[in-house]
């Protein structure tokens, strides 16, 4: 039994933890740059506009991080894990259901960039077991908007 155990731990930490964070992370990036692209099309002053504000989450998070790690980490590290967890899957949840009637491009790239940033920056501050309910609350709320509501833009 603990052969079986000791298996299931390492598919779930080694493989399906990882995994889970590149794709949740590639996702938001790639909506992201997608809503980006797609404003640029529309004409340059809305794509300058969308990249703008989508710009200023990752400006701020990685001023941050940079300059406040320790601050950052102990106002993140603060919670309970339950707590995160539950607060990241209505942030989740939330943003998708913001994709899902937004009108603006810019918005969009805002939100996305919001969660991303989010996630990059705790990922840059806490320690593996800390942040996993960061990464998995912040996928299973848009996993769950996506199941209720589709796709933004659907």
């Amino acid at each position: 039994m603990s052969n079986q155990e000791n298996w299931a731990d390492v598919v779930i930490s080694q493989l399906m933890y990882p995994a889970l964070e590149v794709l949740v992370n590639t996702v938001l990036l790639g909506l992201s740059t997608y809503y980006v692209v797609h404003a640029f099309n529309d004409n340059v002053s809305l794509g300058a506009r969308t990249a703008a504000v989508t710009l200023i989450p990752l400006l701020v998070v990685t001023y941050l991080v940079k300059n406040l790690r320790q601050p950052l980490a102990r106002a993140a590290s603060a919670g309970s894990p339950r707590v995160t967890f539950g607060l990241t899957s209505v942030l989740g949840f939330s943003a998708f259901l913001v994709l899902r009637q937004s009108t603006s491009l810019a918005l969009d790239g805002f939100v996305l960039s919001a969660v991303f940033s989010l996630l990059i920056g705790v990922r840059a501050s806490l320690q593996e077991d800390r942040r996993i309910s960061y990464l998995f609350g912040a996928a299973l709320g848009g996993l769950v908007a996506v199941a209720a509501f589709g796709l933004p833009g659907g």
